[in-house]
């Protein structure tokens, strides 16, 4: 994917040429450099570092997940019981 942010660049700066004072093109200019940029952070960490930040973020949406369903949970065993609470209360 790199490669394609590298032609864009190469495409924008062109485009440029022709229109110098275009704040469209400058805009894009910006973001394939940045897009290229960030490709190359990317592809600098070990592919170790990066396993990790993903399992990392998958088990905290787990957590986050497995978090809503109990208190669900919870919430709905209360209600029960304030319920049955009710009933006899009558």
């Amino acid at each position: 994917m790199n490669h394609d942010w590298n032609a864009a660049l190469l495409q924008f700066r062109a485009a440029l040429k022709y229109e110098p004072g275009n704040a469209g093109i400058r805009r894009l200019i910006d973001l394939a450099d940045y897009a290229t940029k960030r490709a190359k952070q990317l592809s600098n960490k070990p592919v170790a570092d990066k396993l990790a930040q993903d399992d990392a973020a998958a088990m905290k949406l787990l957590d986050q997940q497995i978090e809503v369903h109990l208190t669900d949970l919870a919430l709905k065993y209360l209600d029960q019981e304030k319920d049955a609470q009710t009933k006899v209360a009558k």
